[in-house]
């Protein structure tokens, strides 16, 4: 079974380039923004080797937060939750 890895981040510096950043999460699988700077990630990687990834895309004074969870509460939107469970959202 696959683990869902939670990946949020701050960007510091005026000009940032997201698109690299952004690249790099889409380059580790099936993911999905739920958020403006929150990524949910299906993979059968370590939190460790996904920070390791994500890290060659950024900058020195950015921050990458990652851990896996297999719990939530939410309010957000449909097909964000219904990525999160597994399933498609209703249409």
């Amino acid at each position: 079974m696959l683990k869902q890895i939670l990946i949020t981040y701050d960007l510091n510096a005026a000009g940032q380039n997201y698109a690299k950043l952004v690249d790099a999460i889409r380059s580790l699988g099936n993911c999905k923004r739920i958020l403006q700077s929150v990524w949910v990630l299906k993979t059968d990687l370590d939190c460790n080797t996904v920070r390791n990834r994500l890290k060659t895309a950024t900058d020195a004074n950015d921050f990458i937060f990652v851990c896996e969870f297999d719990r939530w509460s939410s309010f957000m939107a449909e097909e964000s939750n219904a990525f999160l469970l597994g399933r498609s959202a209703a249409g």
